[in-house]
């Protein structure tokens, strides 16, 4: 982790030390920076709750030192868990945005970014929603729900803009809050209201990023179309007909059963000795349709059934819907299929990670001001670290730096612990138990290992 943070974010504590401080100077004790670092420390070593964390920082015998020393931070002390709390409560969260967008920033001046392009040079953004955590008493920033039955319940709700790359590397790009001031919490109406507010903000911080928005059938309206039409991104969306657009359906049935019906292509995806996997493809282009009554929009369509062949027995798995916005014809067909299919990656090693791994992004560690807000945002942070290490050889380049080792295993994190657990347990042993030794390493050449 040390090294990858000196390779891409060398100045991530200057990063940290250029938050707008609410505190009062001339009394500050704890600089911003050595706070943060500890929220993103404790994040990395899997650590579940505040209470736990206070556990880890009286029994430790080096976290004192190896904090000041791997950082070169200022002070004699650590805070206190109280202390740390207080600073995370009443930070303003947009300076943690900062800290992200200036991070994104450094990996493409890197050309890291580069290589999570597409061939045709876009950058598959997902967006979506998820919620963290959920309980009866009122938290800040947050949705209530009210119910005939019991109280009301609140819930921390985030939606999500990640980059996401077909070798499965997903990076955090911007966050918005969801939040209702009224008691009425209407899902597609919030989260549609935040979807706006983000990309616009996306489209005026990254004017120079050719995006592709990958989200659900949720967003499958005019709104987010407009938004993506105006600053000539890419769209595909999951589309649901017979619940959602049953006379869009209609159309579209029209033309892949009359007008287009020659437009189908089966692609063999993997195969082994008893079972072979295929994808049935079907599109058609330039389906007129009006969503809101006042624009005709030309939507192009593509569906794919997964049938899988063992032993000879043809079966139907399922099947796949997108509405995107470029034509298809049969040489880019699967192409664009797949890059579609990229928008699960957002729930998958995104969310999912980030609540069942290290990270813990549902568990509450604050309900009080901005916290949580801002432990989501610390999260985020770190997983762009446990990715830029465990999906890079860095690892296997300072193993085999300091032991001499050579063998395969040893080229990615992953491979060398096993799972990312035992990866949190060995950051908690190296950092509170064990004095730190930097590896002392020079030119390095990172390569990306995604098997």
């Amino acid at each position: 982790m040390f090294t990858s943070i000196k390779q891409y974010f060398p100045s991530l504590t200057q990063y940290f030390k250029g938050v707008n401080d609410f505190r009062q100077q001339s009394k500050v004790k704890y600089p911003a920076e050595l706070i943060l670092w500890m929220g993103v420390i404790e994040r990395l070593a899997g650590v579940k709750s505040n209470n736990e964390f206070e556990v880890l920082l009286r029994n430790s015998t080096e976290i004192e030192n190896n904090i000041f020393n791997i950082q070169e931070l200022s002070g004699d002390e650590l805070p206190s868990v109280d202390d740390f709390c207080y600073f995370i409560q009443r930070l303003d969260p947009h300076e943690l945005h900062k800290v992200i967008r200036k991070m994104l920033v450094a990996l493409e001046r890197k050309k890291f970014i580069a290589k999570l392009k597409t061939k045709d040079n876009y950058l598959l953004l997902a967006i979506d929603g998820v919620q963290t955590t959920s309980t009866h008493r009122p938290i800040g920033h947050s949705t209530m729900r009210t119910h005939k039955d019991g109280p009301p319940t609140y819930h921390q709700y985030f939606l999500e803009a990640k980059i996401v790359s077909s070798n499965g590397f997903v990076i955090s790009v911007d966050t918005e809050c969801i939040e209702n001031p009224t008691e009425k919490f209407d899902k597609q109406d919030c989260e549609l209201n935040a979807a706006k507010r983000l990309l616009e903000r996306i489209a005026c911080e990254h004017p120079h990023f050719q995006f592709w928005i990958l989200g659900d059938a949720l967003y499958c309206n005019s709104v987010i179309i407009n938004i993506c039409q105006q600053h000539n991104w890419n769209y595909s969306f999951t589309f649901k007909g017979k619940s959602q657009y049953p006379k869009l359906l209609e159309e579209i049935n029209a033309e892949l059963n009359f007008k287009q019906r020659h437009n189908h292509r089966r692609c063999l995806i993997k195969s082994n000795k008893h079972t072979e996997l295929y994808i049935e493809l079907r599109w058609c282009n330039d389906v007129k349709y009006n969503f809101s009554g006042e624009k005709e929009y030309s939507l192009n369509y593509i569906e794919g059934t997964v049938i899988k062949i063992k032993n000879g027995v043809e079966t139907k798995v399922t099947t796949f819907a997108y509405l995107i916005c470029s034509h298809i014809n049969e040489k880019n067909a699967l192409k664009k299929f797949m890059n579609c299919r990229n928008r699960w990656k957002i729930e998958n090693e995104g969310f999912n990670f980030q609540k069942n791994n290290m990270l813990h992004i549902g568990h509450n560690f604050s309900s009080i001001g901005h916290a949580g807000q801002n432990f989501y945002l610390l999260a985020q942070i770190a997983h762009t670290i446990i990715q830029l290490t465990s999906f890079t050889d860095i690892a296997g380049y300072v193993r085999r730096a300091t032991t001499g080792e050579r063998d395969k295993l040893s080229q990615t994190l992953k491979g060398i612990f096993g799972s990312f657990m035992a990866i949190a347990e060995r950051i908690k042993i190296e950092l509170f138990n064990k004095v730190f030794k930097p590896p002392l390493l020079t030119n390095m050449r990172i390569r990306l290992k995604f098997a």
